[in-house]
């Protein structure tokens, strides 16, 4: 029995590795921020306010509801109309000012999914034996990491092939260290942003495996 390299998926690993990005996406969804909080299509007026000034409003609207808003069933049609716009807009402002947080909410699950999705492609080729070529890892053993291996936790290991040039694999990160001359099977190939991904594991047959998930 043999564990298998690609379960369980990395998660809390790629969590920490594209927080960085997640930042940046974080800081220029403000700019989303003050468009919409400008925008007369969303608010019926034509303003000129600030990010900071928009979320300064939108906590003084939170903590001061008009009076009006507050005298229960006694209230006139006309005070109820001023009451429903007021929150009509007030949760309008609310949904803008969510936006960055929304923004880095939305990109952590995409990546998430990516993650499982590529895992878990490599995972069932994986548990049916099912290598597409081998390769003999060369020396040096590991290569730069490309922005692809950064991304989802895999390492690149150069290997060559029978017959051909070498070329680069990407295995697990969570998996341990090939040795120069061990044999690395390719699973599953990918097409990412034009290049070729070789995903891969050490190469030893068997018959049955064990996905690692507790």
């Amino acid at each position: 029995m043999i564990t298998s390299p690609f379960q369980p998926a990395p998660i809390s690993a790629q969590r920490k590795r594209v927080l960085f990005p997640a930042l940046i996406l974080f800081a220029l969804s403000f700019i989303l921020v003050k468009v919409a909080a400008n925008s007369s299509a969303l608010f019926g007026a034509k303003f000129d306010e600030s990010t900071l000034g928009f979320y300064r409003s939108l906590i003084h609207d939170s903590t001061h509801v008009p009076e009006v808003c507050s005298e229960g069933d006694g209230r006139s049609v006309v005070q109820k109309a001023v009451c429903g716009d007021f929150y009509e807009k007030l949760y309008l402002r609310v949904g803008v000012g969510l936006i960055p947080l929304v923004v880095v909410l939305v990109f952590f699950e995409v990546m998430k999914a990516l993650l499982r999705r590529i895992y878990g492609g490599a995972e069932v080729r994986f548990s049916q034996d099912a290598m597409m070529f081998s390769g003999v890892v060369t020396e040096p053993t590991f290569v730069t990491p490309d922005w692809f291996a950064k991304t989802f936790c895999f390492k690149c290991v150069s290997v060559q092939i029978a017959g051909r040039e070498q070329l680069v694999i990407h295995i697990p990160d969570e998996s341990g260290d090939p040795r120069p001359g061990e044999a690395l099977g390719v699973y599953e190939q990918l097409h990412w942003l034009g290049h070729k991904i070789n995903i891969g594991a050490k190469h030893t047959p068997h018959v049955a495996v064990i996905s690692g998930r507790s």
